[in-house]
């Protein structure tokens, strides 16, 4: 007997078994085993494995303001950058993330201390988040 798995002559065991390491693509991968016994009939399956990429840390920075400013202006920029994909809320309200993951926001602050949280997502869960802390002074 003779397999063969992608093209590549693979080893039959004694048992009937065989294996064959395969460096996989992201995305749609087509498997194909062809058995062929001592009378050259052989027979053939095909396989259809998805690949989906390890999870990988979702960049995320809060550009301005800086932790602790002192601020007095009423419309207060909020901005950062992450993946362009990513969902990103400040405070709760959904903010346009553009085709270079900049996203900005503008917070009106209160009067005194505001702490104002921004959120990030991806696709494959990854959250990250920072609150920032800005002091309004009129």
């Amino acid at each position: 007997m003779a397999a063969t798995v992608n093209g590549a002559t693979v080893e039959i065991h004694a048992d009937g078994s065989f294996q064959s390491d395969l460096a996989l693509d992201v995305g749609l991968n087509t498997i194909n085993v062809v058995v062929t016994d001592q009378l050259g009939r052989s027979n053939s399956r095909n396989a259809a494995v998805f690949v989906v990429p390890a999870a990988t840390p979702l960049p995320f920075t809060v550009f301005y303001p800086r932790d602790g400013i002192e601020v007095r202006q009423r419309d207060l920029p909020v901005s950062g950058v992450t993946k362009p994909d990513a969902v990103v809320l400040v405070n709760g309200i959904s903010v346009e993330v553009n085709a270079l993951g900049i996203y900005l926001a503008i917070v009106v602050p209160e009067d005194d201390t505001n702490l104002i949280e921004v959120v990030a997502t991806d696709i494959f869960g990854n959250l990250r988040s920072q609150t920032i802390a800005v002091f309004y002074t009129p």
